[in-house]
């Protein structure tokens, strides 16, 4: 995507640049090195990329899900390029991130928040971001802006048979909304969060940050 951030004591990747690539290269190899927990941490921002611009692809996650689990290295360089391709149809739509782009940050209000509540590193980014989805998602469903009701559902499915079932520390409400005013989404108390209006399709919604109940 071009955007190189680096994290600030107010909060994540509030400081960078932008410098667009002149190529994308996936060396594919490498994923045999991590071990098993950062491999599924990983896979929390495969479903996003999913939810966000690739119905089909969700599909084929939720029926290739133990074939990805063990790296199937068809299926992985088939999902690692349509990850690709979803999100360079995003950034090309807003280069410099002044509106649509945010919908990158699918899962991520409630991730940020996560990691800033429970102390940086306490939870993988990955590990974070599938519990954001899920919780986005939701709320979205309650607020009737998801038009696919059973959404939460299948992504919380998904993610149980990726294994990024890893339970977060109870968080009270308002230690959560502490630390999404600091996400860079946020002017003026107020916050574009990207939430799907099914799967592979997503819309801005913005709103104060204390309306996110």
């Amino acid at each position: 995507g071009g955007k190189t951030g680096v994290n600030h004591e107010s909060g994540k990747n509030l400081v960078g640049a932008y410098h667009q690539p002149k190529l994308v290269y996936a060396a594919l190899d490498t994923l045999s090195t991590l071990d098993m927990a950062d491999y599924r941490a990983g896979l929390g921002e495969v479903v996003k990329a999913a939810i966000i611009g690739d119905a089909r692809l969700f599909s084929t996650l939720e029926e290739s899900a133990p074939d990805l689990v063990a790296r199937d290295s068809g299926l992985l360089a088939e999902v690692v390029a349509r990850c690709v391709k979803i999100k360079v149809d995003v950034v090309e739509a807003d280069e410099l991130d002044f509106g649509w782009r945010a919908v990158l940050n699918a899962g991520h209000t409630v991730a940020h928040a996560l990691e800033r509540a429970t102390g940086f590193g306490h939870l993988r980014h990955g590990e974070a971001v599938a519990w954001g989805l899920v919780a986005e998602a939701r709320w979205a469903v309650r607020k009737k802006i998801c038009l696919e009701p059973d959404l939460p559902r299948r992504i919380e499915h998904l993610l149980h048979q990726l294994g990024l079932t890893r339970r977060v520390p109870i968080l009270s409400h308002d230690v959560l909304k502490a630390a999404m005013r600091v996400d860079k989404k946020v002017m003026v108390d107020k916050i574009s969060l990207p939430v799907p209006l099914g799967a592979g399709q997503m819309t801005l919604v913005d709103l104060p940050v204390d309306a996110l109940d």
